[in-house]
Parts: C-alpha cells; structure tokens; sequence
C-alpha cells in the first residue's frame, strides 16, 4: 500500500448533491440581493435579527455619531444624495505652460550634435544648421498644437518625441484628465539661444562664422542669418538627418514615417511638473536635481523637462500630481538624451543621471605647470653641459604659441573629448550666483561659434593628463549614467 492514499472520485450521488447545494445558493442570493451603495450614503447591512436591510453603525461609531450624521436620514438625505451624477463634469482639463526658449533648447541639442560631429565641414549652406534648427521647431509646435503633418519622415528618437507632446486624453476611474498645451507666444525663428542666467550673457548660435579673421584664432564671429523660409528650412533639415543618420548612433536617427505609432502616443510624462531641488537648466526648468511630478505613474522620466513653476507665475490650475520621480536634467538634456547619450533600454530610467563639474581651468594649470617643469629640466641636464661646456648659457626657449593660443588647442581638445555629452550638458549649472561678486560656472557651449571640429588626434599631452581627461568622460552603471559638464569657473570682483 502506498504511504499517501490516492483520493477516490466522486460518486454520482456526491456530484449530484454538491450541484444541489450551488443552486440553493443562486436562488438564495436571488431572492434577497445585496443592494449597491449609493453616492453620499452609507452601504446597507442586513440586521443581526432578519430585520431586512437597515442602516446600521459602523464598526467602532457610536449611536450619538451615528445619529448625527445626515447621510443615515434617508428623508433628507443630506447634501450628497441630492447631487445629480448626469450633471458632474467627466473631464479634467490640463493646460500646460510652456516657453519657446525650452522647446527650442531640445532642438539646439540635436543640432549641437551636428556640430560636434564635423556638420560644419559637410554643410553647402553656412545658414542651413539655423535653417533646420527653425524647421525642426516648426515641426515640434505643430506636433503640440496636434496639427502635426503626418506625411513627413522624421528620425525615430525626433518621433517618439513629437508623440509624446501631442496633446491627449488619458481615462481614470472616475473621468478623464485631458493635458494640453499653452503656447503663447508661439514658437517664432530662433536665432540665437541665451544660456544660462542673464549675468552669464552666454548665446547659443545655430549658424557658421561668417568672418573667421575678425574672430579668436579657430573661433570666428557670428554674422546676422539669412532671411528663414519654410522652403529653405525643409531643405536644411534632409541635409541634417541624412548627416546625423550616417553618424555612431544610426539605430535612435533612423528616418521612419510619422505615421508610425509608437508606446509615446498614450504617455503623458511630457506634462510632469518639474520641481528643481538642486542648480538650474535651460531657462530656469530643470537643473542638477530635480523631482518630476504627475497625476499618474511616469514612465520616461526624463520628458518632464518643459514646465518648472516660478514664483512669478500663477500656479497651473486642476493639477494635483500625485506620483513623484527624481530626475535631472532639462530640455538640452532631454534632446541630447533621446537623440545621442541614451540607449533604447534607458528610455523608460527611474535612476537619475549623475553630473560632474569638471573645471577647464584646471588642466590649464596643470599642462602650464608640466610646460615650466620640462623646461627647467632641459636648462639644469648634465647632457647639455657635456655638449656645451660647463659655462655655456642656455638658449632661450620660446614657445611658438601664446598662453591664450595654448589654452584655445586644450580646449578644442578637450572638447573632443567630450563630445559625447558636451552638447546634452551645455546649459546646466550646479549652483546659481547671487550676486555679481559670486563665482561663476560657465560651461563651455557646443555651438557653430565654439567648436572647433577637430577630427585628428589633436595636440600632444603628457601620458598621465590625457589618462585624467579619458577617467571623465561618460560613464554607464548598469542604468545609471555618469556625465561630467566641461567648464570654466570666473570670479568677478
């Protein structure tokens, strides 16, 4: 016999009685229904004698509470029973603000990266980077006004974006919230971007040097752009795309047509309140530190780069988020973000990314330091003695290249180098100054007028600060991401 009985199947008589006894039960819960519960009303309970259905106190209520309370007077019925539920407004209505300076700081990204990539060199037109610039803004307006041009073919990680803005409907338990857009004023041409508080006096220029002799050495000075046309801006932006599309990161600029519905369509995490916490960003939205808040769960955190309330301004009404996230970053970040530094498996991130200031005036110092020690060194070698007599005088060793010509080489070098991030990072600050004695931390821009494009090695360095230089740029830890911000720090007295 084996140690654990096999249980026997049911007879016919015992199939029979268990069906008897889930009839008896249907016909029971149909001869005396629990009724719903009413708006404003207590649910019903039955009475403990089979009195029917009464009004009884809840549990732990005394008779006086219960006794007091309107919603248990089914004559008067109190002051909810009497609302009338066809009459109550099903949809909540979200009208997001938004300023056209951060809409165009995510633009300013994706054509920064251009930049950073050599675009100077390969562009026909010195005005087509701010001649797609503008159409690409065009492009983003339309998308969240939702009169999008659906015939148009855009890069993929440029779609998801524009689908995410566009305003929709989302359905809860109780109605539906709808999130919108206020543009006002509409998007116009930009030229030029201001970064950074109005102290800083830093712009971003989307167009090439027109006069390279006037300017710094490699750096030249920004001329007036050409008059923008709708037609000149289509064609500046299939330049732009066809160059970006054949550039490390092929899979995120992939051309697809805007009729491809993408997981973006039904996510609203674009209308997150953004609350900084720590620095700033792109016209005062975003910075170091930040928390994204929204009436339902976020699922891309890092959309939630185009509202920062002020104190300025009147709070946005019929908003309560209720679901929290922290994040950082702002909306240069955020181009940068889905056009070059995330992968397709960091769209969806909770972990904020981490940045680092990284001060340029450092290095400076430091190569400065190694130039004076090497040559010090060839003045006091026992060879040179040999070779010329103990009472020869060294020459005189001269370097070709001006302190500010060596600083502008580091520079372009270093910019190199971080390239990968340089242009994601260009517009946020660790701290704000409080006044004109305050330091400042400028980070370097990745525009037309401050890349020099270098595309060779670029100037020699001792072994141990190119080392230094390479432990900074970007580092990934499984979801997280470490980015450092090339800067400079000024003390105005």
């Amino acid at each position: 016999m084996n140690a654990v009985q096999q249980r026997k199947p049911l007879t016919a008589a015992q199939i029979a009685k268990k069906k008897r006894r889930a009839e008896k039960r249907r016909l029971k819960l149909q001869s005396n229904p629990q009724p719903p519960p009413r708006q404003g009303r207590r649910p019903k309970r039955r009475s403990p004698k089979g009195g029917g259905d009464q009004v009884q106190p809840q549990i732990g209520e005394t008779k006086k509470q219960f006794a007091r309370d309107l919603r248990n007077n089914a004559a008067t019925g109190g002051p909810l029973i009497s609302v009338d539920l066809a009459s109550q407004q099903r949809a909540l209505v979200v009208t997001q603000p938004v300023n056209p300076q951060t809409v165009a700081g995510v633009c300013a990204a994706y054509v920064s990266y251009a930049f950073q990539s050599g675009y100077m060199a390969e562009t026909v037109n010195s005005n087509n980077p701010y001649f797609a610039l503008n159409y690409m803004l065009g492009i983003l307006q339309s998308y969240m006004q939702g009169s999008a041009n659906l015939g148009l073919s855009l890069p993929i990680w440029f779609l998801r974006l524009c689908q995410a803005v566009q305003p929709k409907d989302i359905t809860m338990q109780q109605g539906t919230v709808k999130y919108a857009w206020a543009l006002s004023p509409g998007i116009v041409a930009q030229t030029g971007l201001s970064v950074g508080p109005p102290s800083y006096d830093y712009i971003w220029g989307p167009w090439l040097p027109g006069d390279t002799a006037a300017g710094t050495d490699e750096f030249g000075v920004c001329m007036e752009p050409a008059s923008y046309t709708p037609e000149l801006g289509a064609s500046a932006w299939s330049e732009l795309t066809q160059f970006m599309a054949k550039g490390t990161k092929r899979g995120i600029n992939e051309m697809v047509a805007a009729v491809t519905e993408t997981p973006y369509l039904k996510d609203v995490s674009a209308f997150s309140v953004n609350f900084v916490n720590t620095g700033g960003g792109q016209n005062g939205v975003g910075g170091f530190g930040t928390t994204v808040s929204l009436e339902v769960p976020i699922r891309h955190p890092v959309l939630g780069s185009f509202y920062t309330p002020q104190y300025n301004q009147p709070a946005v009404e019929n908003r309560y988020p209720v679901f929290d996230n922290a994040f950082s970053g702002d909306s240069f970040f955020l181009g940068g973000f889905l056009s070059a530094i995330g992968e397709v498996q960091d769209m969806g991130t909770k972990i904020a990314p981490r940045f680092h200031c990284v001060d340029f005036n450092e290095f400076l110092d430091v190569l400065g330091q190694w130039i004076c020690q090497l040559i010090t060194a060839y003045t006091q070698d026992p060879e040179f003695s040999l070779t010329q007599g103990v009472n020869s005088t060294p020459p005189v060793l001269t370097c070709p290249c001006s302190f500010q010509e060596v600083a502008l080489l580091l520079r372009a070098t270093m910019m190199e180098a971080f390239k990968d991030t340089q242009p994601a990072v260009q517009s946020l600050f660790p701290a704000l100054p409080q006044s004109n004695t305050d330091v400042q931390f400028t980070p370097f821009l990745a525009a037309s007028n401050s890349c020099a494009g270098i595309t060779t090695s670029g100037m020699l360095l001792p072994e141990g600060l190119v080392e230094n230089i390479r432990s900074l740029t970007m580092r990934r830890v499984k979801t997280k991401k470490f980015v450092c911000v090339l800067c400079s720090y000024f003390g105005i007295v």
